[in-house]
């Protein structure tokens, strides 16, 4: 996504179906005190996966912060409490240092390297265990 329209698009075509679908999927993140939007925190159900995967994305200037923590940790919470889910997967390349130690640091766990597409097969996938 490379653009104000393309994110819109993806939005209005990804984002918002799997939210009427599944009752779930993509949340705006901004700051409490200021109502300044600051990234998204999200749930995706996928056909090959038996469970939803968690992801996060922030503006860079809010990252290191703390923030991605906090969110991730609220949507674990409200996956396990509101959802009823019993785990949730999350994965990240292998560069993304600070993406593997916040999902370390929620307590998930390395599963398996494997691709989402034809075109990258060496993510990392993790799981939690939510009971």
């Amino acid at each position: 996504i490379t653009n104000e329209q393309k994110a819109k698009d993806y939005i209005e075509n990804f984002y918002r179906p799997h939210y009427t679908q599944h009752g779930y999927g993509a949340y705006l993140v901004e700051l409490k005190d200021r109502k300044i939007p600051i990234g998204m925190c999200r749930l995706i159900s996928r056909d090959w996966n038996d469970a939803p995967d968690l992801g996060f994305a922030l503006i860079p200037e809010f990252m290191g912060l703390g923030y991605a923590f906090e969110i991730s940790k609220a949507m674990l919470d409200y996956a396990k409490s509101e959802l009823k889910f019993k785990f949730i997967y999350s994965f990240t390349e292998p560069e993304n240092i600070s993406s593997i130690k916040l999902i370390e640091k929620l307590g998930m766990k390395f599963i398996k390297v494997f691709g989402l597409t034809n075109d990258r097969d060496d993510l990392l996938l993790y799981k939690s265990d939510l009971t």
